[in-house]
């Protein structure tokens, strides 16, 4: 287990990421029943990073 700790709001923009709800016992993410999008995370609230994926901005891409 470990912290995010805080991120600028400049780097969001450069690095767009969220924090998602997951269920604690199957790690699944937590979806809105109405638009199926996942849930974001209040502060102080647990939860799973998550970032966009860009393959055309090295910056953002994920080779893994």
């Amino acid at each position: 287990m470990g912290a995010v700790g805080f991120m600028p709001i400049l780097f969001s923009r450069l690095f767009p990421y969220r924090l998602m709800k997951v269920n604690e016992d199957t790690g699944e993410p937590i979806r809105d029943p109405k638009t199926g999008w996942v849930i974001t995370c209040e502060a102080g609230e647990a939860g799973e990073l998550i970032g966009k994926i860009d393959s055309k901005n090295p910056m953002r891409n994920f080779d893994g």
